[in-house]
């Protein structure tokens, strides 16, 4: 998924509710790349199928660029948890400002088969 420009700024990605989450995962490039400030990103499956087994990304599981300034990956409830693992480069590579990450499980190996741990989790 792709979110740039002035006009995409304040977009949200995110699932419904704790059993139905947003699933970006198994594609070629990054899961989520974005350009756009005050993004948010929660209650998403980004790596992994909704089954919880691995559907790698083929680079960051999240990337923000310099211009996704005060976006937003997590939310403060352990209901819309955030699952980022299993990703082929970084699962968050963070390059804007004022970026906050909350409750985020990232780059761990949970206990579902196929979904292994990444060294670097977030840059």
């Amino acid at each position: 998924m792709f979110l740039t420009g002035t006009k995409s700024a304040r977009n949200s990605v995110v699932g419904y509710d704790n059993t139905t989450k947003t699933v970006l995962s198994g594609n070629r490039g990054h899961g989520i790349w974005s350009a756009a400030s005050n993004t948010l990103i929660h209650n998403t499956l980004v790596g992994l199928s909704a089954q919880y087994t691995a559907a790698a990304n083929g680079g960051n599981g999240i990337q923000l660029t310099a211009d996704a300034a005060y976006s937003r990956i997590g939310a403060d409830s352990a209901f819309h948890e955030t699952i980022i693992s299993g990703n082929a480069l970084d699962g968050i590579l963070i390059a804007a400002p004022f970026v906050t990450v909350l409750k985020c499980f990232v780059g761990v190996a949970i206990a579902h088969p196929g979904v292994t741990a990444r060294t670097q989790a977030v840059q």
